[in-house]
């Protein structure tokens, strides 16, 4: 039998919160991963997470990589985060798929999307001004990092893209982005940077097929 009275350690736990940390005890316990004063050493940093949660913000600097050239004037419009319209995220917040730990970047995410199009048009060769005929604008649907996995985490981008020329809509599509990358430090910038660049391409892509860039 497992005694559990190292638990008495973290009575000052909430009791919502107890059963989380006993939950992993038995699991390590009882496939004999580690044992004693190292089973409390975990699950002590386990409690403060719990209840304290963490947070980090990724900086996240976007250098356009231009996959097409062309010519004339577009305009970036509007860019919504859908979660953050909704009121689940904050402006600058990832989704998540799990309750712990929160990450952010360093700017709104809506800003990041229209400013990233914004460098792509300006390196292809395209002029963006307000009074350009084509206008880009969208909502983020999915801005997502998962880092549940053990060697490799993912990101996510969603973005259905809503174009119009003259006023009238001409496109109207939803693109989806995923990036892995390893469970370590320093990684994460880039991979933004990724997801941002081959969603943006999809576009530009389809955009070029149906004549419209």
């Amino acid at each position: 039998m497992i005694s559990f009275t190292w638990l008495r350690t973290f009575r000052w736990l909430p009791e919502r919160h107890k059963s989380k940390v006993r939950y992993v005890g038995v699991g390590l316990t009882k496939f004999g991963l580690i044992r004693g004063v190292f089973v409390r050493a975990l699950l002590l940093i386990i409690a403060c997470v719990v209840v304290t949660g963490c947070s980090t913000t990724l900086p996240v600097n976007y250098v356009a990589s231009p996959s097409l050239k062309g010519s004339g004037t577009v305009a970036v419009g509007k860019f919504d985060y859908v979660a953050f319209e909704n009121g689940d995220r904050d402006a600058n917040q990832f989704q998540k798929v799990v309750s712990i730990g929160e990450m952010y970047i360093d700017k709104d995410v809506s800003k990041l999307m229209a400013g990233a199009l914004n460098k792509e048009l300006i390196a292809s060769g395209f002029t963006v001004e307000n009074t350009g005929d084509l206008k880009i604008s969208g909502d983020i649907d999915k801005f997502l990092y998962d880092w549940t996995g053990f060697t490799e985490t993912d990101m996510y981008l969603d973005v259905t893209y809503k174009v119009t020329k003259s006023g009238k809509p001409v496109y109207s599509k939803s693109l989806k982005s995923h990036k892995a990358l390893p469970k370590v430090p320093g990684f994460e910038s880039e991979a933004i940077r990724g997801l941002l660049s081959d969603n943006i391409d999809q576009l530009f892509s389809d955009l070029r097929d149906e004549n419209l860039l």
